[in-house]
């Protein structure tokens, strides 16, 4: 597992004394074509990083269809939700083929944090620099699907009034 946590993209260049605390922590999580893996609303349990494979992230407003947010490849994490302590995922993630992850509970994440707090610095770091670039272009997305939504909207509208 130490060699497989130096090859992911956010462990890269950690120290071996920071990859040692970790390691023990992980488990492997495969996922076969179209599977769940949470969906909105679950306890937020798990942070998720790809190994192999592609995840899609959905999202259900209350008001409106599912749309899906982004698809997260390689060395990307989802299941931000678990490490910050939410109480349940805020997305359903799927995958898209074959899937090889692994993942770590967020109570042991914030645990390890406690323990070994340069460890949780250096993690919590490169997790957080990897989602934001996510969660900008997720917000982008969202307002580009809510424009083309509202424009739709309007030509209906215009449509019926003439």
């Amino acid at each position: 597992m130490f060699e497989l946590l130096n090859s992911v993209p956010i462990f890269n260049g950690i120290e071996a004394v920071h990859l040692e605390v970790l390691k023990p922590r992980f488990e492997f999580f495969n996922c076969s074509p179209g599977q769940v893996i949470f969906n909105q609303g679950d306890p937020a349990v798990y942070l998720y990083i790809i190994l192999h494979g592609i995840m899609v992230i959905r999202y259900k407003p209350y008001d409106g269809p599912e749309m899906t947010l982004t698809q997260l490849h390689e060395g990307s994490a989802c299941g931000w939700s678990s490490v910050i302590g939410n109480p349940s995922y805020t997305t359903t993630v799927i995958s898209k083929g074959s899937l090889e992850t692994i993942r770590i509970k967020g109570e042991e994440l914030r645990d390890i944090c406690k323990k070994y707090p340069e460890t949780g610095e250096v993690v919590l770091d490169r997790l957080a620099h990897s989602v934001s670039k996510r969660w900008k272009d997720a917000n982008l997305q969202i307002r580009q699907i809510l424009d083309s939504e509202n424009t739709q909207n309007a030509k209906i509208r215009a449509k019926v009034k003439v």
